[in-house]
Protein backbone atom coordinates (compact mmCIF):
# COMPACT_ATOMS: atom_id res chain seq x y z
CA UNK A 1 0.00 0.00 0.00
CA UNK A 2 1.18 3.54 -0.72
CA UNK A 3 2.43 5.38 1.70
CA UNK A 4 0.37 8.69 2.97
CA UNK A 5 0.96 10.56 5.75
CA UNK A 6 -0.87 13.39 6.55
CA UNK A 7 0.27 16.32 8.91
CA UNK A 8 -2.83 19.13 10.69
CA UNK A 9 -1.39 22.30 11.02
CA UNK A 10 -2.11 26.24 11.63
CA UNK A 11 -1.55 29.31 9.75
CA UNK A 12 0.71 30.76 12.67
CA UNK A 13 1.72 34.33 12.97
CA UNK A 14 5.48 35.03 13.47
CA UNK A 15 6.84 34.54 16.95
CA UNK A 16 7.02 38.03 17.59
CA UNK A 17 3.48 38.82 16.26
CA UNK A 18 2.50 36.38 18.44
CA UNK A 19 2.96 38.17 21.65
CA UNK A 20 0.81 40.71 20.79
CA UNK A 21 -2.07 39.54 18.83
CA UNK A 22 -3.78 36.50 18.76
CA UNK A 23 -1.44 34.05 16.46
CA UNK A 24 -3.99 31.39 15.45
CA UNK A 25 -6.18 32.88 12.47
CA UNK A 26 -6.98 29.67 10.69
CA UNK A 27 -6.19 26.17 9.86
CA UNK A 28 -5.43 23.53 7.33
CA UNK A 29 -4.94 19.76 7.20
CA UNK A 30 -2.04 19.59 4.89
CA UNK A 31 -1.55 16.19 2.98
CA UNK A 32 1.76 14.54 1.60
CA UNK A 33 1.76 11.61 -0.53
CA UNK A 34 4.51 9.27 -1.91
CA UNK A 35 3.88 8.00 -5.56
CA UNK A 36 5.82 5.38 -6.49
CA UNK A 37 6.12 5.03 -10.19
CA UNK A 38 8.69 3.06 -12.28
CA UNK A 39 7.41 5.17 -15.62
CA UNK A 40 9.48 7.73 -17.40
CA UNK A 41 6.76 9.55 -18.17
CA UNK A 42 3.83 9.67 -15.31
CA UNK A 43 0.41 11.63 -15.03
CA UNK A 44 0.32 12.71 -12.01
CA UNK A 45 -3.05 13.51 -9.72
CA UNK A 46 -4.14 16.48 -8.29
CA UNK A 47 -5.54 15.16 -4.72
CA UNK A 48 -4.87 18.23 -3.12
CA UNK A 49 -5.79 21.97 -2.86
CA UNK A 50 -3.73 24.93 -2.38
CA UNK A 51 -2.40 25.87 0.87
CA UNK A 52 -3.57 29.59 1.22
CA UNK A 53 -7.19 30.75 1.22
CA UNK A 54 -6.25 32.43 -2.25
CA UNK A 55 -7.50 29.94 -4.33
CA UNK A 56 -9.12 26.07 -3.88
CA UNK A 57 -6.75 25.20 -6.71
CA UNK A 58 -3.35 24.09 -6.10
CA UNK A 59 -0.57 25.75 -7.80
CA UNK A 60 1.20 23.18 -10.16
CA UNK A 61 4.55 24.32 -9.20
CA UNK A 62 3.97 23.99 -5.58
CA UNK A 63 2.32 20.71 -6.07
CA UNK A 64 4.85 18.23 -6.63
CA UNK A 65 7.92 18.52 -4.69
CA UNK A 66 11.27 18.53 -5.97
CA UNK A 67 12.57 15.87 -3.80
CA UNK A 68 14.06 12.52 -5.77
CA UNK A 69 13.52 14.56 -9.07
CA UNK A 70 16.14 15.25 -11.20
CA UNK A 71 17.86 18.89 -12.46
CA UNK A 72 16.04 19.52 -16.02
CA UNK A 73 12.77 16.94 -15.40
CA UNK A 74 9.89 18.63 -17.15
CA UNK A 75 6.48 18.81 -15.96
CA UNK A 76 3.57 19.76 -18.70
CA UNK A 77 0.05 21.39 -18.05
CA UNK A 78 -2.37 20.36 -20.40
CA UNK A 79 -5.70 22.56 -20.29
CA UNK A 80 -8.44 22.29 -23.05
CA UNK A 81 -5.91 21.21 -25.86
CA UNK A 82 -3.41 23.84 -24.70
CA UNK A 83 0.22 22.92 -23.90
CA UNK A 84 2.70 24.31 -21.33
CA UNK A 85 5.80 23.49 -19.53
CA UNK A 86 7.75 23.55 -16.05
CA UNK A 87 11.80 22.47 -16.16
CA UNK A 88 13.04 21.73 -12.66
CA UNK A 89 16.11 24.12 -12.02
CA UNK A 90 19.31 23.57 -11.94
CA UNK A 91 19.32 23.82 -8.47
CA UNK A 92 16.38 21.70 -7.92
CA UNK A 93 14.42 24.45 -5.98
CA UNK A 94 11.62 25.07 -7.93
CA UNK A 95 9.98 24.37 -11.16
CA UNK A 96 10.46 27.13 -13.47
CA UNK A 97 8.40 28.20 -17.12
CA UNK A 98 10.09 26.65 -19.84
CA UNK A 99 9.29 26.28 -23.46
CA UNK A 100 10.81 22.99 -25.65
CA UNK A 101 9.48 22.12 -29.18
CA UNK A 102 8.26 18.54 -29.60
CA UNK A 103 6.64 16.12 -32.41
CA UNK A 104 2.75 16.08 -31.59
CA UNK A 105 0.90 13.80 -33.75
CA UNK A 106 3.56 13.72 -36.15
CA UNK A 107 3.92 17.44 -36.31
CA UNK A 108 6.47 19.98 -34.35
CA UNK A 109 4.90 21.67 -32.00
CA UNK A 110 6.63 24.44 -29.85
CA UNK A 111 5.37 24.00 -26.18
CA UNK A 112 5.28 27.50 -24.49
CA UNK A 113 6.35 27.85 -20.83
CA UNK A 114 4.03 27.54 -18.21
CA UNK A 115 3.15 30.91 -16.12
CA UNK A 116 4.51 30.99 -12.20
CA UNK A 117 1.00 31.19 -11.06
CA UNK A 118 -0.73 28.58 -13.13
CA UNK A 119 -3.43 26.70 -10.75
CA UNK A 120 -5.09 23.22 -11.34
CA UNK A 121 -8.30 21.67 -10.03
CA UNK A 122 -8.60 18.52 -8.06
CA UNK A 123 -9.70 15.64 -10.62
CA UNK A 124 -7.22 17.20 -13.34
CA UNK A 125 -3.41 15.69 -13.30
CA UNK A 126 -0.48 16.73 -15.07
CA UNK A 127 2.38 14.89 -17.07
CA UNK A 128 5.83 14.05 -15.71
CA UNK A 129 8.33 13.53 -17.41
CA UNK A 130 11.49 12.36 -15.25
CA UNK A 131 15.19 11.41 -16.93
CA UNK A 132 15.59 9.18 -13.57
CA UNK A 133 12.56 6.93 -12.36
CA UNK A 134 14.65 4.16 -10.78
CA UNK A 135 17.66 3.70 -8.47
CA UNK A 136 19.39 0.36 -8.49
CA UNK A 137 16.42 -0.87 -10.48
CA UNK A 138 13.78 0.13 -7.71
CA UNK A 139 11.13 2.87 -8.17
CA UNK A 140 12.23 6.17 -7.28
CA UNK A 141 9.33 8.01 -5.73
CA UNK A 142 7.79 11.52 -6.12
CA UNK A 143 5.80 13.54 -3.55
CA UNK A 144 2.77 15.55 -3.50
CA UNK A 145 1.83 17.88 -1.35
CA UNK A 146 -0.84 20.62 -0.25
CA UNK A 147 -3.75 21.15 1.77
CA UNK A 148 -6.96 18.34 1.99
CA UNK A 149 -9.76 20.30 0.40
CA UNK A 150 -12.51 21.45 2.73
CA UNK A 151 -15.15 19.98 0.70
CA UNK A 152 -14.49 16.64 -1.67
CA UNK A 153 -14.63 16.88 -5.13
CA UNK A 154 -17.14 14.33 -6.18
CA UNK A 155 -17.33 15.02 -10.27
CA UNK A 156 -14.75 16.34 -12.28
CA UNK A 157 -16.29 17.40 -15.89
CA UNK A 158 -14.52 18.02 -19.13
CA UNK A 159 -15.56 19.31 -22.49
CA UNK A 160 -14.58 21.58 -25.71
CA UNK A 161 -11.69 19.25 -26.86
CA UNK A 162 -10.84 15.87 -27.48
CA UNK A 163 -8.08 14.83 -25.33
CA UNK A 164 -8.10 14.91 -21.70
CA UNK A 165 -5.39 14.11 -18.59
CA UNK A 166 -7.67 12.75 -15.85
CA UNK A 167 -7.02 11.35 -12.42
CA UNK A 168 -8.89 11.00 -8.91
CA UNK A 169 -9.29 14.06 -6.74
CA UNK A 170 -9.22 11.68 -3.82
CA UNK A 171 -5.95 10.29 -2.15
CA UNK A 172 -6.58 6.63 -3.41
CA UNK A 173 -6.38 4.01 -6.14
CA UNK A 174 -9.32 3.22 -7.98
CA UNK A 175 -10.12 1.08 -11.10
CA UNK A 176 -11.38 2.27 -14.59
CA UNK A 177 -13.88 -0.10 -14.89
CA UNK A 178 -15.46 0.61 -11.40
CA UNK A 179 -15.61 4.61 -12.68
CA UNK A 180 -18.99 5.97 -13.01
CA UNK A 181 -18.49 8.28 -16.56
CA UNK A 182 -21.24 9.92 -18.04
CA UNK A 183 -21.42 11.54 -21.67
CA UNK A 184 -19.03 8.46 -22.69
CA UNK A 185 -19.16 8.04 -26.49
CA UNK A 186 -18.83 4.91 -28.56
CA UNK A 187 -15.18 4.19 -28.40
CA UNK A 188 -13.63 6.68 -26.18
CA UNK A 189 -10.86 5.23 -25.09
CA UNK A 190 -8.16 5.61 -21.99
CA UNK A 191 -4.38 5.48 -22.11
CA UNK A 192 -2.84 4.59 -18.90
CA UNK A 193 1.08 4.77 -19.54
CA UNK A 194 2.72 1.35 -18.58
CA UNK A 195 6.83 1.26 -17.04
CA UNK A 196 8.95 0.94 -20.08
CA UNK A 197 6.52 2.40 -22.03
CA UNK A 198 3.34 1.74 -23.85
CA UNK A 199 -0.16 1.87 -22.30
CA UNK A 200 -2.95 -0.20 -21.12
CA UNK A 201 -6.11 0.71 -23.34
CA UNK A 202 -9.53 0.73 -22.18
CA UNK A 203 -12.39 1.46 -24.72
CA UNK A 204 -15.87 2.21 -24.01
CA UNK A 205 -19.07 0.51 -26.61
CA UNK A 206 -22.00 2.08 -25.84
CA UNK A 207 -24.47 -1.09 -26.90
CA UNK A 208 -22.41 -3.33 -24.07
CA UNK A 209 -22.49 0.30 -21.95
CA UNK A 210 -19.07 -1.17 -20.73
CA UNK A 211 -15.30 -0.52 -20.90
CA UNK A 212 -13.09 -3.21 -22.89
CA UNK A 213 -9.26 -3.38 -21.72
CA UNK A 214 -6.75 -4.30 -24.18
CA UNK A 215 -9.29 -5.96 -26.93
CA UNK A 216 -11.49 -8.39 -24.02
CA UNK A 217 -14.37 -8.04 -22.17
CA UNK A 218 -13.36 -9.75 -19.02
CA UNK A 219 -9.14 -9.09 -18.80
CA UNK A 220 -8.31 -9.21 -15.73
CA UNK A 221 -6.10 -6.11 -16.52
CA UNK A 222 -8.87 -4.18 -16.58
CA UNK A 223 -9.47 -4.47 -12.84
CA UNK A 224 -6.20 -3.42 -11.76
CA UNK A 225 -6.00 -0.43 -10.19
CA UNK A 226 -4.48 2.79 -11.07
CA UNK A 227 -2.48 3.64 -8.46
CA UNK A 228 -2.94 6.90 -6.03
CA UNK A 229 -1.75 9.93 -7.63
CA UNK A 230 -1.44 8.90 -10.77
CA UNK A 231 -3.69 9.44 -14.08
CA UNK A 232 -4.89 8.71 -17.55
CA UNK A 233 -5.20 10.15 -20.92
CA UNK A 234 -9.16 10.44 -22.07
CA UNK A 235 -9.42 10.18 -25.89
CA UNK A 236 -13.04 11.57 -26.44
CA UNK A 237 -14.95 10.98 -30.02
CA UNK A 238 -16.98 14.01 -29.64
CA UNK A 239 -15.94 17.61 -27.50
CA UNK A 240 -19.38 16.61 -25.98
CA UNK A 241 -19.12 17.02 -21.89
CA UNK A 242 -17.99 13.76 -20.23
CA UNK A 243 -18.24 13.65 -16.23
CA UNK A 244 -16.14 12.07 -14.13
CA UNK A 245 -18.10 10.71 -10.75
CA UNK A 246 -15.95 9.69 -8.25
Amino acid sequence: MKLRSMMCVGAVATAMAAFATDALTDSKTLGWMRVDSTNAVTVVGVPWAAVTNTAVDVSVANLIKTDNLTAGDSLYVYNDGAWSRFVLNAGRTAWEGSSTTMSIGGKSTTIPAATDGQLIARGKALYLERQNPTEGGVAKPFYLYGAVGATAVTSSEFSGANKYLVASPKASAFVVNHTNITGASNKDTIQVPLAGGGSRIYQYFTKQNKWRCNGKWEDAEGYEAIALGTGFWYLASSTSAITFNW
